[in-house]
């Protein structure tokens, strides 16, 4: 079964809003100083546990909980390559544990300006995106966008 995430939903825009205060400080980095960080959002229809992914990141890393059903994570101070792999060690270990939990998880980077949309539609889109694909339990980029 297909899940479909409404990006006009009141819910979603209230967490944009929130991730979008949140990544803040990681953009001005980039801006200012040009050091880059990966962004990721994660979703599930089930509760995400949040203690067990905050376990499986770096002390340097930064993560929120939007509401239970989503976490935001920033890898501070990568590429999004080293992005892609940090999500792709999150979700492995995330999974050992929470077996049966399908996980969608998007990612792009402070430096990628490819687009008008801001970050928080950019990985909302993503998300969607992983979602209506059925991309469940890998890491989906911005570039997945390039085809649609």
């Amino acid at each position: 079964m297909l899940i479909t995430l409404n990006i006009n939903d009141e819910n979603v825009k209230k967490s944009k809003e929130a991730l979008l205060d949140f990544i803040a400080p990681a953009l001005y980095r980039y801006e200012r100083y040009s050091t880059d960080s990966s962004i990721a959002v994660v979703y599930s229809d089930e509760e995400i546990n949040y203690d067990a992914c905050s376990c499986h990141i770096r002390q340097s890393d930064l993560m929120m909980k939007l509401n239970k059903n989503l976490v935001l994570v920033i890898f501070d101070n990568v590429s999004l390559e080293h992005g892609i792999k940090a999500g792709e060690n999150l979700l492995m270990n995330y999974t050992k544990f929470n077996i049966n939990q399908n996980l969608y998880f998007a990612v792009t980077s402070a430096a990628i300006k490819e687009s008008s949309l801001d970050k928080g539609e950019e990985l909302f889109l993503i998300l969607r995106h992983a979602i209506n694909k059925n991309l469940k339990n890998e890491v989906v980029d911005c570039y997945h966008l390039k085809g649609m």
